[in-house]
């Protein structure tokens, strides 16, 4: 089982080693049981080979050994960030604190055609409070690189640093960052 999550989960990595997704679709993804679920990240964390940055139902998680171009490539120790380094943050969320995070500012731009692709990511990781009609019409006015930039720094931001909520938090980057 542990070996099948984290085929998937390689599977919807970004190039940044981020991957989203929802429980439901998990569990269909895999045929398994919330349990099974939960045990085989259980084990993948403690095994060093994923860290969960959002837990489930809407599981984000961070693939510490991503070489950012396919699954089956390895990358050397020394390019690996090591499981529990925080990255440098520099998004306000609260009047006392900085935080977000993105490991760098540059990022590419995929180009056309992800549209529903971004969609599900944003949907997937805002959650359920997230309307995909208003999602679609909002991403409308940004590049696709600005939207992953958000969403990376929204994943990346401990829920106990967002004082309204993820939804408030994206919008916020959304704006700051294009």
């Amino acid at each position: 089982m542990k070996h099948r999550l984290l085929a998937t989960l390689r599977h919807r990595a970004n190039h940044h080693g981020l991957a989203t997704v929802r429980e439901p679709q998990l569990l269909v993804d895999l045929s398994a049981t919330h349990e099974d679920v939960a045990s085989a990240l259980d084990a993948l964390t403690q095994a060093h080979l994923i860290e969960v940055l959002s837990p489930l139902p809407f599981l984000v998680v961070r693939l510490p050994k991503w070489s950012g171009h396919s699954s089956t490539e390895r990358v050397e120790s020394s390019e690996v960030t090591p499981p529990g380094t925080k990255l440098p943050l520099d998004v306000p969320v609260s009047s006392s604190q900085a935080a977000a995070a993105a490991a760098s500012s540059k990022q590419e731009d995929r180009g056309a055609g992800e549209g529903e692709g971004l969609l599900d990511d944003v949907v997937g990781l805002l959650g359920p409070e997230a309307d995909r009609d208003e999602f679609r019409t909002l991403l409308a006015h940004f590049s696709a690189g600005v939207v992953r930039q958000a969403l990376r720094r929204v994943a990346a931001t401990p829920a106990s640093q967002i004082r309204k909520s993820k939804i408030a938090l994206f919008r916020y980057l959304l704006t700051k960052l294009s």
